[in-house]
């Protein structure tokens, strides 16, 4: 819009705001001294956690203020399931905390980690608001941790506990299995009118990647005897983003026998996007196949 104004010089910044802040500190101390807030807390990103967790241990005081079901996986979500927990933190739901039921030590750095960023974000208002003198905010919460690259956040293998057997992958990890040239199966559990483009949302029509067999979540208890030759091969699996269906795929082929499955943590929307705004990772636009031209 603006370069058809006139505007000459136009920059677009990928990701927006968001992504600026999921950038660690570290190295990038000239971007964030050009941020202004109006928040009363620090936002942090998921390499920032990692760091603390692994050199500032001692230091700070990380709550996750999930809901009592979520934290205990055992909602009726099953992605909210299947998100796990960081040995280091303490749980106190947001009810608790903003009922003042909890005790938090104000000689540490309060860290707030949630699901999906808007209750940690909440919490940490609230504690500054009574004189907690640090405190912290995970941005976008444990889903973003789980977006990002593991072998980037190092603090994963010792810190994180995933509750599931199964694995939650990013676009960034999927990338690294099909560059290994392993031997691995796409199971696209959308439904036959959005895996055909045929969807009444046009928005949804975005493809499939390259050579997936569509199987619904609600059809795979029926019919996933058509995979079963692919039972320790590594299965990805995925929906159009980060849907429950995906997840729900997940737990019906582990019960099923199935020894390696993968949920791709975005869905084929996240490929797509981690391929046009993550530097090194243009190739996984190749994946993505049969795109109508309208959502290319």
């Amino acid at each position: 819009m603006l370069a058809d104004s006139g505007f000459t010089n136009v920059i677009n910044i990928n990701a927006g705001m968001t992504g600026i802040l999921q950038l660690p500190t570290s190295g990038n101390e000239c971007v964030f001294k050009q941020l202004t807030t109006k928040n009363n807390f620090a936002m942090l990103s998921a390499q920032d956690l990692c760091n603390k967790l692994s050199q500032h241990s001692a230091k700070i005081y990380v709550i996750d203020v999930r809901d009592d079901s979520a934290y205990g996986h055992i909602s009726k979500d099953a992605k909210i399931n299947a998100y796990g927990s960081f040995k280091s933190a303490v749980h106190v739901s947001k009810a608790e905390l903003l009922a003042g039921k909890a005790n938090i030590p104000k000689d540490k750095e309060i860290v707030v980690i949630d699901l999906f960023g808007d209750d940690a974000q909440d919490v940490a208002r609230m504690l500054k608001q009574n004189n907690y003198p640090k405190v912290s905010a995970l941005v976008e919460g444990i889903d973003r941790v789980l977006e990002n690259n593991n072998k980037e956040l190092t603090c994963m293998a010792t810190e994180y506990v995933s509750p599931v057997h199964y694995n939650i992958i990013s676009a960034q990890q999927l990338k690294s299995i099909v560059d290994s040239k392993d031997d691995y199966v796409f199971l696209d559990v959308r439904s036959k009118e959005e895996f055909a483009n045929k969807h009444k949302n046009s928005w949804q029509n975005i493809g499939h990647l390259a050579n997936a067999i569509n199987i619904p979540t609600a059809n795979l208890e029926q019919e996933a005897g058509e995979i079963e030759k692919y039972k320790n091969k590594t299965l990805i699996v995925y929906g159009f983003g980060n849907s429950t269906i995906a997840y729900e795929a997940a737990n019906i082929l582990w019960a099923k026998g199935f020894t390696n499955v993968n949920v791709l943590n975005g869905g084929i929307f996240n490929v797509g996007w981690t391929a046009a705004n993550i530097k090194g990772y243009s190739s996984l636009a190749a994946l993505r196949v049969d795109v109508p031209a309208d959502n290319q």
